[in-house]
Order: structure tokens, then sequence, then C-alpha cells
């Protein structure tokens, strides 16, 4: 379309080299789009698979993309567009406060009012059944699907017993290598002020462990290592898992540059000084 702008954008990889792309654009006069294209990595053929009309007036804070499943999510209204693009239909949910998408499920962080009565669960897509067909013209039905009426298994953890608040982009998960189906889960939070890291699987629930003060991660591994910013010392630098038995949970990084990658599983890091490419591991 002519005077369109890209203003978000995400990319997933499937199985035999196929990559899924999700932009999201904005065309005058305020009218918005999601576009999803296939792209062979081997051929370099692309195909649009979907065009979706984003409600009036929304701005994204966040795209995912996980396989079949895309998500929009609208920050200010607490809102989300989820898009099946291999079957063409979405469903707006409302009342989310932090989404996660991981193989065939979607992991919420619901809010009722107060940090103390945060939830966290996990809504298989095979069950939902509030799906309407996509329309590139006319945006999303109202009233949009609450969160609370979504189909959660039973093993939906509830931060009740104690206040525990989680920052935006404070949620990692991963379904485990070996094991399909089962994911691990790490929040960054604060109770009662303090920083602190839980630590949970669906379905066993694990320990939650406190973290050195004046700490902001931007990445966190299944193995539990942190990737951080410590006010203390003015850099960043990477934490041990959780809990910690002995010796201090810091593991300081000398001449580390600006640009990092975490791995997902190890916590591997692969950074660069001024002179080498550096790849620390850990046992």
């Amino acid at each position: 379309m002519h005077d369109t702008s890209v203003y978000d954008f995400e990319v997933d990889v499937l199985e035999g080299d196929v990559a899924i792309i999700l932009t999201c654009q904005r065309a005058q006069p305020q009218k918005y789009f999601v576009e999803i294209t296939t792209l062979s990595l081997r051929t370099g053929i692309s195909d649009l698979e979907l065009v979706s009309r984003l409600p009036e007036g929304l701005y994204t804070a966040d795209c995912v993309v996980c396989g079949g499943i895309v998500a929009v999510h609208f920050r200010m209204e607490n809102e989300v567009l989820l898009i099946n693009w291999r079957t063409s239909c979405r469903v707006m949910v409302s009342k989310v406060y932090e989404i996660v998408l991981v193989p065939g499920h979607l992991l919420a962080i619901t809010r009722t009012g107060t940090c103390s009565e945060d939830r966290v669960a996990l809504s298989p897509f095979a069950l939902f059944e509030c799906w309407e067909p996509n329309d590139s013209v006319e945006p999303p039905s109202t009233p949009v699907v609450s969160v609370a009426d979504l189909p959660f298994l039973p093993d939906t953890f509830s931060l009740t017993r104690e206040p525990y608040h989680i920052p935006l982009k404070s949620i990692w998960v991963y379904e485990s290598p070996f094991e399909r189906g089962r994911f691990t889960v790490w929040l960054h939070g604060f109770v009662n002020g303090v920083p602190a890291v839980l630590s949970f699987e669906f379905v066993k629930h694990a320990t939650r462990a406190a973290m050195p003060t004046q700490i902001y991660p931007s990445s966190m591994s299944l193995s539990g290592h942190t990737y951080a910013y410590c006010v203390g010392y003015a850099k960043d630098g990477i934490f041990a898992p959780f809990p910690v038995s002995k010796g201090s949970a810091r593991r300081q990084i000398v001449d580390f540059g600006f640009s990092a990658h975490m791995s997902s599983f190890s916590g591997a890091l692969t950074y660069l000084t001024n002179t080498e490419l550096v790849i620390l591991y850990y046992d």
C-alpha cells in the first residue's frame, strides 16, 4: 500500500529452513495491519500468507512469532491479538499483563488489581474455541475474550501469598530440549521491594531465591544464568544459577564490550572485546 510504514517486526524459523516473518504496518489515514510472510531460506522464495486488520488507534509494544501462532500485544490496553496464520483465524484477548508464546501454548501473566494477585498460567491453543475468521479489511470483533475465560491447565501458579511485583519483559520460558511439552519458567521481580527470581516448571513447582540488589536482567537462560546490568558496578555481569549454594552469585567479566549474546539453554555468553571474540562457558 502507499504511504505505509513498518513499526514492528519479528521472525521465527521453522523446521525445513522456513522463516515466518511478521510485520506490523501503519497506513494512512491511521489504519493498522499485520502481514505474515513465509520465506524459504534455501530458495529465497517468499509467499504472503495472511494480512490482518488491527484495531484503530492501538500501537503495539511487542510482536511475537511462534510457529503457526503470532501475537500482537497492545500494552496500554492490556490486550493481545492472537492470529493462527495456518488456519486464517484470530482472537482478541483482554486483561493480559504479559504473554509469552511457547510451542502449542500461550503463557500469560494476569493481574486482577493488586500486585499480590498476579497469576501465571499456561493455556494450550488446541483447547481454544473462541477463534473468528481472519479479515484483512475489518478489525477484530468486540467484545474481546477475557484471559480468565481461556482454557488454562490445572497447574496455574498464583502469586497471592506474598507481594511479588513483576516488571514488564521479565519473564523467560523454555521448552526442555530433552522432554517435549515440559516448560521451565523464570520470573524476575521484587518481593517486598527486594529483587528475587522465581523458577517453576509445569507441573512441578520449584523454589524462589533472592538476587543481588540493584540488578536489571536482560536475559535468563534455561540453566538459570542471568545476564544483567549491575548498578553497583555500573556494568553488565553474569550471575550464577539460583539458588546459589556457595560463594558469590556474581561472575564479573573483564574487558567486556557492548555486544553480547547469551545462549538459551546453557547460559554460555559470547561477547566482543577490542581485540577478540570471547565465548564463555560455565560448569
